[in-house]
């Protein structure tokens, strides 16, 4: 579908030279998605767009993308990649000098705080709104409204104590933010007409839409549905595909810039994703879906074209048509569009995959234009036809930080690496956030006599394409939106190099089958038995798993609890008991970072440094987040300061493990656990109530979970329904039993004083001979009896390990 129809020499007249061209004939089945939505859903595809426009590149952005794609080039890219990773594993290995990435958190700390000061001084209570600046304060300014809200959304821990959704319970004095009063006033059906199709429209419609679906507005808000359609139809009109009220085939192109495309998609891209707080989807009918499904497979066409061009023109020198701002959005429209997501936009499968090695380059273009005071050039305008558009939107161009907000928060938090070689230059535009707060009081009286005057006093940014004047809350959110995605950019480079160091496992997409796998043991709280995976998911996992719009909405809105999660646990038994399996599962179920900390790491600078190297490890640690820590048999670091064989090292060695303990407990970013088979050798510091938030025993696994993972094994072995020859002394004769029914009466009889005590793999062993008794047709009560006294001689928990195992219930506690 990308063979050369024929190749042409257009002069460009306008700049006085001459390009070559290749006009692409580009057929029906090019533009269908490669993996199909479904038959029908093809067909309207098809039927919406079969007149696909020839895709006119230049040559040399025709030669970049078929570098990336082709497989005749395959080679090539395959060095690209080659030098691409070694760029990075570079950067990797020497890492950032930690106190000096420590330094840059801490500016971004120091201006994160100051968000809430700086965003509510914007808030209308009146209006239930926030206000575009100190000087609009009599209509609803949909776009600082929605950035405002991203704001809150983004770093919602700071907001806890300033928004609500219900101000019923508080004080009426305009010192809260009501969510309820915001959602009303989106939802008024004066506040901004959704049938407005004019450029302007483009502008504030998809803010809108994104506005409303934050907030939880039902999904069949009548002017939310409107709003939907409209930015259906704005797209549709943009890349070529006729409006919902336009015939088929009659659709003329009505470009937009691609600031508006990427905004006005992304926000169809929302609706898509999700649903009101009752559950309901957004894009309520198969017709819509499938008409967004269409505009979206043309916009990855689009974005993806448009960023080759971009490149061409930057590579051939072409200073008059590139636009670094063209460029990032059309970056950022290729990456919603595609499978970077991982979202369901097309089917399985986008129609257009995420092109990786196109993406670095046009990043490495994109930082190349920054200028020296840490902002871009000012690019083409928001939108070029400024003529058609009311009020002063044609002439605002893209604010520094809108695009590195973007950037940030999508490509960021994908794909870190990307960003590791650029971050001096990501530090110089902090340097101009930090050097550029301006200030205005905002007259509520003047005395013209005494010359005095009073009222509220706003702090905030505005952009360098603005000229003179105060703060806006829109530039004011996107600078507060980059520095609190900077900073998360920080702390996964961060992450990622302390897991190299120390040898751990990144992150991944939650995974629960561990978990599940994981048998069950008993314990004893407070005296009644208790299930440990059911208490590890009630106190740790279920309240770690909860993120998103409606737990968010839940915090603000006060209407529940919100469940607190447990930290940090020390997690004793006898050895094999699968400690370390429990602790992996819970970081593939939360789809955490994992890392293993023991001995060897803190004496890894020698036995005289161990006190230096303790800190050098905390340190990091407490650097880390959403990681879970296992501390592995580190009770030489714990031991009892009792006791008087212990010398003065001993003693200040575990003064200091508890203080660094007790310090990274306090952050709550990271779940740790204390893995050990003697609780009883530890300091009683160590175990005493607010050390750690649980202490949980780690038995053998119970009865039940043990005969379902015998039941198991026989049915992976096809024997489920396996019969036993066995003497009935009442009949006096042979009968056959089913095997599964005899090895549970077997298992039940010997459980309390031998099973009970056969640890995880030594179980595994045990059932795979019981299996094999089985396939024999060889179970009966003496060969179970034999074949359970070989396994009991060699089992780890007997004697003085067996006391202390069966001492122990009675220490757990949560």
């Amino acid at each position: 579908s990308n063979t050369p129809a024929t190749t042409m020499l257009v002069n460009a007249a306008s700049c006085g030279r001459i390009l070559i061209f290749t006009a692409t004939v580009v057929s029906a089945s090019a533009f269908a998605p490669s993996t199909p939505l479904s038959l029908s859903s093809r067909n309207r595809v098809l039927a919406r767009g079969s007149s696909h426009p020839a895709r006119i590149l230049p040559v040399s952005a025709r030669r970049l993308r078929d570098a990336t794609t082709s497989e005749k080039n395959q080679q090539h890219g395959s060095n690209r990649a080659t030098n691409l990773h070694m760029v990075l594993s570079s950067n990797h290995v020497s890492g950032m000098e930690f106190q000096a990435s420590q330094q840059v958190a801490n500016r971004i700390e120091s201006l994160r705080v100051q968000q809430v000061d700086f965003v509510k001084g914007f808030y209308n209570p009146e209006l239930g709104c926030f206000n575009h600046d100190g000087s609009d304060t009599k209509r609803v300014s949909i776009l600082s409204t929605c950035l405002g809200l991203l704001t809150i959304f983004e770093d919602v821990s700071l907001w806890t104590n300033d928004v609500v959704d219900d101000l019923s319970s508080f004080a009426a004095d305009g010192s809260m933010i009501s969510l309820s009063e915001m959602r009303r006033s989106l939802s008024d059906p004066e506040t901004v007409h959704t049938s407005d199709n004019t450029r302007l429209g483009a502008f504030r419609i998809p803010f809108l839409v994104l506005g409303m679906e934050m907030l939880g507005v039902e999904a069949a808000c009548p002017k939310l549905q409107h709003a939907i359609q409209t930015t259906i139809d704005v797209v549709a009109s943009s890349v070529g595909l006729p409006r919902s009220h336009e015939e088929e085939g009659e659709g003329d192109a009505d470009p937009l810039s691609m600031y508006l495309l990427y905004w006005n998609t992304k926000s169809l891209i929302s609706s898509l994703q999700q649903s009101d707080l009752h559950g309901s989807s957004y894009i309520q009918n198969d017709t819509a879906i499938l008409d967004v499904f269409a505009v979206l497979d043309r916009a990855a066409n689009n974005a993806e074209d448009n960023m080759c061009r971009q490149l061409a023109y930057h590579y051939a020198g072409d200073s008059a048509e590139f636009d670094v701002i063209q460029l990032t959005y059309a970056l950022l429209l290729h990456y919603e569009t595609s499978g970077a997501r991982g979202s369901l936009i097309c089917g399985d499968q986008p129609s257009v995959p995420f092109n990786t090695k196109l993406a670095t380059k046009a990043l490495d273009v994109i930082f190349s234009q920054q200028l020296e005071n840490g902002l871009w050039p000012q690019g083409s305008p928001i939108d070029r036809d400024g003529e058609s558009m009311r009020g002063d939107i044609g002439n605002s161009f893209v604010f520094t930080f809108d695009l590195l907000a973007s950037l940030l928060g999508t490509i960021g938090r994908t794909h870190p690496e990307f960003f590791r070689r650029f971050l001096p230059q990501l530090y110089t535009a902090l340097t101009w956030a930090e050097t550029n707060v301006v200030d205005q009081t905002l007259s509520a009286y003047c005395d013209i006599q005494t010359g005095t005057t009073g009222g509220s006093y706003i702090k905030g940014w505005r952009s360098n394409h603005l000229g003179d004047g105060g703060p806006v809350l829109w530039c004011t959110a996107q600078v507060f939106l980059s520095a609190s995605r900077l900073g998360h950019l920080l702390r996964q480079l961060r992450n990622s190099d302390i897991l190299a160091e120390f040898g751990g496992s990144p992150a991944a997409v939650p995974d629960h089958r561990p978990w599940d796998r994981l048998l069950d043991s008993t314990l004893e709280l407070a005296g009644e038995p208790a299930s440990l995976k059911e208490t590890l998911n009630l106190k740790v996992l279920e309240p770690l798993s909860s993120s998103g719009k409606v737990d968010a909405m839940v915090k603000l809105s006060r209407k529940a609890a919100v469940p607190v999660a447990k930290y940090s646990l020390i997690l004793y038994g006898p050895p094999g008991t699968a400690k370390t399996t429990i602790c992996t599962s819970i970081a593939q179920k939360l789809g955490w970072s994992f890392l293993t900390v023991d001995t060897a790491d803190f004496l890894a600078s020698g036995l005289q440094n161990v006190a230096s190297r303790m800190t050098y490890i905390f340190d990091r640690l407490r650097a880390l987040e959403k990681t879970v820590i296992l501390f592995d048999e580190i009770e030489e670091f714990c031991l009892d300061r009792g006791d008087p064989s212990l010398g003065m090292e001993s003693r200040m060695l575990t003064t200091a493990m508890l203080t660094q303990l007790n310090d990274l407990r306090r952050q709550q970013k990271c779940v740790f656990l204390v893995a050990t088979n003697r609780l009883r050798a530890f300091d009683a510091a160590v175990t005493r109530p607010g050390r750690f938030d649980m202490i949980l025993q780690v038995g053998t696994p119970g009865l039940a979970d043990r005969l379902v993972r015998l039941e198991s094994r026989l049915k992976a072995t096809g024997i489920s329904g396996a019969a036993m020859p066995r003497f009935d002394s009442d009949k006096e004769m042979v009968t056959e039993v089913p095997a599964m029914e005899l090895a549970r009466e077997l298992f039940e009889r010997s459980f309390e004083d031998h099973i009970q005590f056969l640890n995880f793999a030594e179980n595994e062993a045990f059932t795979d001979d019981v299996v094999r008794l089985i396939q024999q047709r060889k179970l009966a009560d003496d060969s179970f009896n034999k074949l359970l006294a070989r396994h009991m001689e060699t089992a780890t928990i007997q004697g003085p390990v067996r006391e202390e195992y069966l001492s122990g219930f009675k220490l757990s506690r949560s």
